[in-house]
């Protein structure tokens, strides 16, 4: 794609979150894991750019990284702006680098859950905690508190979304499959 398609794809992106504000909403969440654009654009196996889109760690978060900055300047700064993003693109090291630029773009909350890479390399965090619960703990201490980070993912019992929260793991629990499951979950 040229420059200028990105950046119409981008512009599409920044106007329906101007319609979800005006429509009522508080906030978006852009969807940057599971090899949706975003992550294609983050990660090195998809993305073989030679121009300020690829390469560098840098240069792959920069499309979304546009988009966050468009989103807040049009919407504000009361304007919730979450990325759903990849813990692990392709090391736990890169992906917290790429949600360090969403987080300085004006990210203001991360859902960690997986890319396109394997994460049979990545060891738990503790034995009875799953993968991707252990990327978000990892995002949790290096950020320190400077935004809110969610963990989605191997979540099946209320029992483990109490010891994630009363153990202060993670800030939040993002379920899916468990609440379709059993809505009597939560």
């Amino acid at each position: 794609r040229t420059i200028d398609e990105i950046h119409h794809v981008q512009q599409a992106f920044v106007d329906a979150a101007v319609r979800a504000q005006k429509a009522g909403y508080d906030g978006i969440q852009l969807h940057g894991c599971h090899g949706y654009l975003i992550n294609q654009f983050v990660s090195p196996q998809n993305n073989h750019r030679n121009d300020e889109y690829g390469g560098t760690i840098e240069n792959r978060a920069r499309f979304a990284c546009e988009i966050i900055e468009k989103v807040r300047e049009l919407c504000g700064p009361e304007f919730l702006i979450s990325v759903r993003t990849t813990g692990m693109e392709p090391t736990l090291k890169d992906a917290i680098a790429v949600a360090e630029a969403y987080v300085a773009a004006g990210c203001d909350y991360l859902q960690v859950s997986a890319g396109m890479t394997s994460l049979e390399e990545l060891p738990k965090y503790k034995e009875e905690i799953d993968t991707l619960p252990s990327l978000a703990i990892y995002f949790k201490e290096h950020f320190k508190g400077k935004v809110p980070i969610s963990c989605v993912g191997g979540i099946n019992t209320p029992d483990m979304v109490n010891y994630l929260i009363e153990n202060e793991y993670v800030d939040t629990v993002d379920l899916g499959r468990a609440i379709l499951a059993d809505p009597g979950f939560a």
